[in-house]
């Protein structure tokens, strides 16, 4: 799977839009569970001012129709609505066991980050959910073609294809920046991301039993995995 036959335009990075799925079961799955992904330094607390704005495009694209899903790589100004949905993810405590809020800054080194795809989706004129790669081992660099995948869709965008957008355009940029696997980790009770990462191709590795404690109860965690080359 390449990505030339999307056609990306190179300066800003954006997919053509595509239509939503009503099969689109919703949902998020997190970093690898228990790991800090993110290169920027962490602040404190939640973000005030964490909610995805709307109106123009800053691009000056126009907006997508009512019912597409436009797919595009993340900015700076994103990350306000990165950090919310992301937040959403850590209170439903089904996607990841992190526990602390995270803001705008404890994105903006991801997002600056071009060694590793970081997109995000817009729906209904709105930044509707968000997915990236970060490294499955820094520190050993015969492991440099896998990455571990994030996903994470606002709630109210859920069970309308956004998903399933962000999980395929992420595979086709993270093929193109030279990844040849993808990774995942779910928690084994988060049903309707292992149902939505096997409708994309990805295949179940096996169970990590007793990964971790999440509000002191142990959790399981699935791994998952894609091959992209």
């Amino acid at each position: 799977m390449t990505l030339s036959t999307l056609s990306r335009p190179a300066a800003e990075g954006v997919w053509p839009a595509a239509k939503a799925s009503p099969h689109e079961s919703g949902n998020s799955f997190g970093e690898a569970p228990g790991r800090r992904p993110l290169d920027a330094a962490p602040i404190a607390g939640g973000d005030s001012d964490s909610t995805a704005s709307a109106g123009a495009d800053p691009s000056g694209e126009a907006p997508s129709p009512a019912g597409q899903i436009r797919v595009r790589a993340a900015r700076q100004d994103d990350a306000p609505a990165i950090a919310a949905i992301y937040n959403q993810g850590i209170e439903e405590r089904q996607a990841t066991f992190q526990t602390r809020l995270h803001g705008p800054e404890d994105f903006r080194g991801r997002i600056s980050d071009t060694r590793r795809p970081m997109l995000v989706a817009e729906a209904d004129d709105r930044l509707a959910g968000w997915a990236g790669v970060v490294g499955y081992s820094d520190s050993c660099t015969y492991y440099d073609g896998v990455g571990e995948a994030m996903l994470y869709v606002d709630r109210g965008a859920r069970r309308g294809g956004v998903g399933s957008e962000l999980l395929k355009r992420l595979a086709l940029e993270a093929e193109r920046q030279g990844f040849y696997k993808l990774v995942g980790k779910i928690f084994t009770t988060n049903r309707p991301s292992i149902e939505l990462v096997a409708r994309c191709g990805w295949r179940e590795v096996g169970v990590h039993r007793r990964h971790g404690r999440l509000d002191g109860e142990w959790r399981d965690v699935l791994v998952v995995e894609r091959l992209l080359t």
